[in-house]
């Protein structure tokens, strides 16, 4: 099934709009988004695919290798500025952040968007880029079963999203996902991740910082926290958020509730 009256073209797709009610061919469906010619709706592509509940209401050519971001010729600090120039210009696309509870660090951190996924700056401590990491916008994750994208041959390494923070705190936070770093300093916990997930950790990352350290791992991923709280020997200490009913880690908890200071209230209870 398609969207009512699609017909497709070289470089789009053209449809009945399902924002407003409409019999003509009105929405532009492009790779990277679409537009409303009559109600003037635009945005990305998974707000299109929520809306309208249709598996292939999308251009042909995004099937298969095309979910993935060209990074063939590019560093991962030219793709960073790309991502983030094309997010500033275009707000539409910054729907998804804010639904995540994110978007307060847009610039902060240098949040872009690029070919349907988000991109996420690592920064060394001199703030230069040394690193991209791709989130999946929600209909490349439903297709393609990834959240998260390295360019092929990065190794993991240190993800902070904001390293000043880091560097002057006492105490600092180790989650198990970017965005769940990324919440966690926005809501005044200094907090770092790996960019390779949780079983890739290295606790002499962390070397730099001698005060205490707390693991805030995901639901049902305490374990893992231990080991490396272990591994960080006095220094280490496993945090366990108590997660609403359909959550899983920091961010879900925030997306769930819509409420950071009901996060915030929770990591302040357990910290002291």
């Amino acid at each position: 099934m398609e969207l009512p009256g699609a017909h497709r073209y070289e470089d789009y797709v053209s449809a009945q709009c399902p924002f407003h009610d409409d019999q003509r061919n009105s929405l532009m469906v492009y790779a990277d988004g679409f537009r409303c010619l009559g109600c003037d709706k635009r945005g990305a592509l998974g707000t299109l695919w929520r809306k309208a509940k249709l598996s292939n209401a999308v251009p042909e050519r995004m099937v298969k290798a095309e979910y993935y971001p060209h990074t063939s010729g590019w560093s991962g600090d030219q793709i960073a500025r790309m991502g983030y120039k094309f997010l500033r210009d275009n707000p539409a696309y910054q729907d998804y952040l804010e639904e995540r509870g994110v978007l307060g660090g847009r610039v902060r951190f240098g949040l872009g968007y690029y070919e349907s996924w988000y991109t996420i700056p690592v920064f060394n401590r001199e703030q230069k880029t040394i690193d991209v990491v791709f989130r999946a916008c929600p209909w490349i994750q439903e297709q393609t079963g990834m959240r998260f994208y390295q360019i092929p041959g990065q190794k993991p390494t240190l993800y902070v999203p904001y390293i000043r923070e880091v560097e002057k705190a006492d105490t600092i936070y180790v989650t198990f996902g970017l965005f769940d770093a990324i919440t966690l300093t926005l809501l005044g916990f200094p907090a770092v991740s790996s960019t390779g997930g949780k079983g890739v950790f290295n606790p002499e990352w962390l070397d730099f910082h001698r005060g205490k350290i707390y693991i805030v791992p995901d639901k049902e991923e305490e374990q893992e926290a231990r080991q490396l709280a272990a591994r960080l020997d006095w220094r280490g200490r496993v945090l366990l958020l108590s997660y609403p009913g359909g959550t899983k880690d920091p961010n879900d908890y925030l997306h769930k509730l819509h409420d950071p200071d009901e996060l915030r209230k929770d990591l302040q209870c357990l910290t002291h």
